[in-house]
């Protein structure tokens, strides 16, 4: 039996997310994909911003989209790689955008993949199945 591990997934779009979720199930991976709608709501679920600071979330991987509301993927992502808390998560931007400036500033700042969503499910297999590999199968 596969250890759970905990996937953060910040996407405003709520298909992306069954996508992912139903690639697990698919592939027969039992990880948790807590869905968080976009950066401010990330770095509050991670005690890095509000009144507590308190980390409601602790995950062992953060899927992060590049285009959502309040805070960009990159805004977000360069503070999670400034935080203590939060530097050694491995963040994996994970958007619709191919565009070559977008990926190198995300390398830049920390991310460790660059990863433009599919167009069809088979597509979204694929990618789950290399996170697994590479990011939540040794712990």
């Amino acid at each position: 039996m596969l250890e759970e591990r905990v996937i953060a997934m910040v996407d405003d779009d709520e298909v992306d997310i069954l996508l992912v979720r139903r690639a697990l199930k698919t592939l027969g991976l039992n990880h948790q994909v807590t869905a968080v709608g976009d950066g401010v709501e990330l770095l509050g679920s991670l005690g890095l911003r509000g009144n507590d600071h308190a980390a409601e979330l602790e995950p062992d991987l953060i899927v992060l989209d590049m285009n959502m509301p309040r805070m960009s993927g990159c805004e977000a992502l360069a503070e999670l790689k400034q935080s203590g808390r939060t530097s050694q998560i491995p963040v994996i931007v994970f958007t619709t955008s191919d565009d070559p400036e977008e990926r190198r500033r995300a390398l830049e700042l920390g991310a460790e993949d660059f990863i433009t969503k599919p167009l069809q499910f088979e597509g979204f297999l694929g990618v789950v199945e290399e996170l697994h590999k590479d990011y939540l199968a040794g712990g």
